[in-house]
């Protein structure tokens, strides 16, 4: 199992014999993910300009951070993964950005090298298995 970087630069898992994991940037068209997020996200056109702009006024707020507002593929990173609750966003951007202080611009612009999180591969703390479950999701064991 090894890091490396695909052409976007983006960090992928290899996990050899064909199988490996990484993040997507593309937006989801394929239909059953487009109802699968609304349902499980509310993710309505409406809900999500709604969300959007109610996350940037609380930013606009927040004096000490500077995020890149008009950037909506950033903003839906926070959104997402926590179903459009703007607050629980906004916390979230505000703790990224507290790690980005604590930690460095190499941490959070992703120019972690495999060689800085190697040993928790080689623990066996994290693996990662083969397949995907049924909804498409990598499944990681710790």
């Amino acid at each position: 199992m090894s890091i490396k970087y695909n052409e976007k630069n983006y960090p992928y898992i290899d996990l050899g014999r064909g199988y490996i994991i990484y993040l997507q940037d593309d937006d989801y068209t394929e239909q059953r993910w487009v109802v699968k997020a609304e349902q499980e996200l509310n993710e309505t056109g409406e809900n999500k300009a709604r969300s959007l702009e109610q996350l940037r006024e609380l930013l606009r707020g927040e004096k000490k951070l500077t995020v890149p507002l008009d950037d909506e593929k950033f903003l839906l990173k926070f959104l997402r993964p926590l179903a459009y609750d703007v607050q629980k966003a906004f916390d979230c951007i505000r703790h990224t950005f507290a790690m980005k202080r604590s930690y460095g611009k190499d941490y959070y612009e992703g120019r972690i090298k495999p060689s800085h999180i190697r040993h928790i591969y080689d623990s066996g703390m994290v693996s990662f298995l083969p397949l995907r479950d049924d909804d498409g999701c990598g499944i990681c064991v710790t």
